[in-house]
């Protein structure tokens, strides 16, 4: 027997036996990387005390520091009542027969998906932003607003982002890669704002657009094909205000949504060290409160990382019913 023949449904369901009747069942879930534990817990052990059961969430390595979506691959078949797998959807979802891992992480019921393109997209769902900030900055004014924001974004992206997704598609991997789509799409300037609170996009705008009048101009046909595709993957949900929950999810997460919030939360703090300042009655009340005010503050890197706000997210739904439908799977033989 080999070591993954221990690391399987039935395995796991034959050692709960082991355990008093009244004690929680244990099931095994893998995910990808140990930064996902968290992410997963979150959701899951809301279902614990329903079903008398404990999720014990681990990353699957085979006694190795390997991790990844590779390793999981490895227990598709293994997969049941008592282990499952959660995972990041990356181009999956769109692209549901696009390799054996794509065709198992949609069809598979002891396989949930992030929907998105990983854990990272839903942390950075706009709806939640601006409580990161308050929580960062203890300041509740309200700078900016997150959520036209990155419907802005979307929109600079979105035509360019099909056209790297058709590639992808077709298995090209040499004309308009993914990395080179990444390239273009991060926020490598210095972010600017209007008077009005807006970000200005202009440099990403005249480099996404570029890159289009380029792809259109030398491939005419895919030109042509692009609204055919398009209403193939229509089923996911993606719109040309959402493009940020599809793309690479470390690109937006660290190289859009944490540079805008650096610099709100920035803004947010100086100026409320401005009003201390202003209405401090002398040099060691000022001393103090600012004191104060700086050993209240926690880095927005950090909150981020930990940013479990986005239920409200459409996607959510979609991982809502994936769950549920294991749940019955699970208490019915």
């Amino acid at each position: 027997m080999s070591l993954i023949d221990y690391v399987s449904s039935d395995y796991q369901k034959a050692s709960n036996f082991l355990k008093s009747k009244s004690d929680p069942k244990t099931v095994l879930v893998y995910v990808e990387d140990f930064c996902d534990v968290s992410f997963w817990h979150n959701i899951l052990s809301y279902y614990e005390k329903r079903l008398n059961i404990k999720f014990e969430i681990k990353c699957y390595s085979n006694n190795t520091l390997n991790t990844g979506k590779s390793n999981l691959s490895n227990l598709t078949n293994q997969t049941g009542k008592f282990l499952l797998i959660c995972c990041d959807s990356d181009y999956h979802y769109f692209l549901p027969e696009y390799s054996d891992m794509a065709r198992a992480t949609n069809s598979n019921p002891y396989i949930f998906q992030t929907y998105a393109y990983s854990i990272e997209n839903l942390k950075c769902y706009t709806e939640s932003l601006h409580g990161v900030c308050v929580q960062a900055t203890n300041v509740s004014d309200r700078k900016i607003n997150f959520v036209e924001t990155l419907e802005k974004y979307s929109q600079i992206i979105y035509d360019l982002f099909i056209w790297n997704l058709y590639f992808y598609s077709q298995g090209d991997t040499q004309t308009f890669t993914i990395s080179n789509f990444c390239s273009l799409i991060k926020i490598t300037e210095i972010l600017e704002m209007n008077a009005n609170g807006d970000f200005l996009f202009e440099q990403l705008e005249n480099r996404v657009n570029e890159k289009l009048q380029n792809l259109q101009q030398n491939f005419p046909s895919i030109k042509v094909d692009i609204p055919n595709f398009v209403s193939k993957i229509n089923h996911v949900g993606l719109n040309n205000t959402n493009t940020y929950l599809f793309i690479k999810g470390h690109i937006i997460y660290d190289n859009v949504v944490l540079k805008l919030l650096n610099l709100v939360c920035k803004i947010l703090k100086t100026e409320h060290k401005n009003e201390i300042q202003k209405l401090a009655r002398n040099d060691t009340e000022l001393r103090d409160e600012l004191n104060k005010y700086n050993n209240s503050l926690i880095q927005v890197e950090k909150i981020l990382s930990v940013n479990n706000n986005f239920k409200n997210c459409f996607l959510f739904k979609k991982i809502e019913d994936d769950i549920n439908n294991y749940i019955s799977l699970y208490i019915n033989p």
